[in-house]
């Protein structure tokens, strides 16, 4: 028998103690330290090769500890990032809160569309809040009677039905934008949940 009772070793994932040397099988009965389980046998050769390869064993599992914990902070890393993301999608200064689940997911869909604005890329929601903050806004909605189709029929164009259209109106310019977006913004101002210019 070349290892004694308490005799502790390690392969790559498991650390394990030796309980007795079994003659009649010529094997250790072992105590897994690890995984908290007895009773597994190994031969003495294994034992050897896990002796000698020691310092490699104990080289991969701080590399695995690296590894593994550069991936816990890619994760929480995104799943923050995820988290801002929802957060941000789904705030609009309590506009949804009474709103029913299809309601509220309909109208935060229109606000979070993203859309290019003078230059810039941003939500609906955006336009409307920067809009709002650095302007006087007045609301408008305009019932458009003149309205006909782009290409004619029958050599001439066809009238369409009116429409009314909402407006939002500053510093002698309009903005047109959709009734939810319109009811957003009355909201805001109403509610007077951002300041703009008086």
């Amino acid at each position: 028998m070349k290892y004694q009772k308490g005799f502790k070793f390690m392969d790559y994932f498991t650390d394990y103690e030796i309980i007795e040397f079994m003659e009649q099988y010529k094997m250790y009965r072992l105590n897994n330290l690890t995984d908290n389980r007895q009773n597994e046998l190994k031969e003495e050769e294994e034992i050897d090769h896990c002796v000698i390869m020691k310092e490699v064993f104990i080289s991969r599992r701080e590399e695995n500890r690296i590894f593994l914990e550069k991936q816990e902070e890619r994760e929480r890393v995104e799943n923050e990032k995820k988290e801002a993301q929802e957060k941000e999608f789904n705030f609009c200064y309590g506009y949804v809160d009474n709103k029913s689940d299809i309601q509220r997911g309909k109208i935060l869909k229109i606000l979070n569309t993203k859309e290019l604005f003078n230059g810039i890329v941003r939500t609906r929601k955006n336009v409307i809040e920067n809009t709002i903050t650095n302007n006087t806004v007045t609301l408008e909605t305009y019932n458009n009677i003149n309205r006909y189709s782009s290409h004619k029929v029958c050599l001439t164009y066809k009238k369409l039905a009116d429409k009314i259209e909402y407006r939002l109106l500053y510093n002698d310019m309009l903005l047109e934008v959709t009734k939810t977006e319109y009811d957003y913004a009355a909201y805001l101002i109403d509610n007077e949940l951002i300041q703009g210019i008086a």
